[in-house]
């Protein structure tokens, strides 16, 4: 009689113990992660290196599950393409291309049905990839032309010539061009693209001009000349360091060009505005600045072949001029 007795009490206690059990799980339900905090790249980030890491709070779990993380990303407004999947750390080191804007969030799971979800964050990478402290390259995205460009003193210059096309303002006609009273059109030197475009880029008048240059990078106002020229020892010696050395597109004797600021200016010429005609190829560079003179004139540089100076003057608008963009 005894063993029964405590046969049925322990029956009842491992019963009691399991209502108990249950009834406690039931009063404390899995909950999901707390919420996420994004750390960094700070939200609408610009400028970012491409080595950058995605970095962020990690989430408490009220129930001490082990948390890990879904890591969304990519350059649709709202990613859905998992890169890294049930990761426990908080970083993630994705991989990047310059001038591009990317779009990423973190999901936090517990392992038993919870989760929580960051809000979504965008940065924008650096438009220059650097090779090293003063050169690099920048793609413009409106044409996938690449450029070279440069770093002198404070400054950011193209290391070449532009060389976009504004759609529906190329002139070749002499005519229409010295007509061109909106001076807003554009052409390659002699109207041919192969030879001399892909050598010394475009030639713009003052208005296309002004309009050309990406995003983020501007025509150059008279005074950010003169800061570049300062730099380089002042108008009378700095053409010889703008100038590319040699006579492969200079012609004879190119005197002082050392091209020690690394700004490789060419002998592109220009088109005149009178006539419409082209000159100077190999022999003179002009750049136009944003920055006018008076109603019809506008203030640039230029470069001879024959002397290592830096000259400032002023040209027509409608006269056609190359363009060194400079970063904003």
């Amino acid at each position: 009689m005894k063993r029964i007795t405590i046969y049925y009490l322990s029956l009842f206690v491992m019963v009691f113990t399991l209502l108990l059990t249950s009834s406690c799980e039931n009063d404390y339900p899995n909950l999901a992660p707390g919420n996420i905090i994004l750390i960094s790249p700070f939200y609408s980030a610009i400028d970012i290196s491409l080595d950058v890491s995605l970095s962020w709070q990690a989430a408490s779990d009220p129930n001490g599950n082990v948390v890990t993380y879904d890591v969304y990303f990519g350059t649709e407004t709202t990613p859905v393409t998992v890169v890294s999947s049930s990761q426990t750390g908080t970083t993630y080191s994705p991989t990047l291309a310059a001038n591009t804007t990317y779009y990423w969030k973190v999901v936090a799971k517990d392992g038993k049905g919870g989760t929580s979800e960051s809000a979504v964050w965008s940065f924008t990478t650096e438009i220059i990839v650097w090779s090293d402290a003063t050169h690099g390259t920048f793609t413009d995205p409106r044409d996938n032309n690449k450029y070279d460009v440069i770093k002198i003193g404070d400054q950011i210059w193209f290391a070449e010539n532009l060389s976009y096309e504004i759609a529906g303002k190329e002139i070749t006609d002499y005519t229409q061009w010295r007509t061109n009273s909106a001076y807003d059109g554009w052409c390659y030197y002699n109207n041919d693209k192969i030879t001399n475009g892909n050598i010394y880029g475009i030639l713009y008048q003052w208005e296309a001009a002004k309009v050309a240059c990406p995003v983020g990078w501007h025509l150059p106002v008279d005074s950010e000349w003169t800061t570049l020229t300062d730099y380089l020892g002042g108008e009378s010696e700095a053409g010889g360091k703008l100038k590319e050395s040699g006579t492969i597109h200079w012609n004879a004797p190119n005197t002082g060009a050392t091209n020690s600021s690394g700004f490789s200016a060419l002998p592109g010429g220009y088109r005149y505005n009178l006539l419409g005609s082209f000159d100077n190829l190999g022999y003179f560079g002009f750049w136009w600045s944003a920055t006018e003179h008076d109603e019809t004139t506008v203030w640039n540089r230029h470069l001879d072949y024959d002397n290592a100076e830096t000259n400032r003057y002023f040209e027509n608008k409608m006269t056609g001029c190359s363009i060194r963009c400079i970063r904003d």
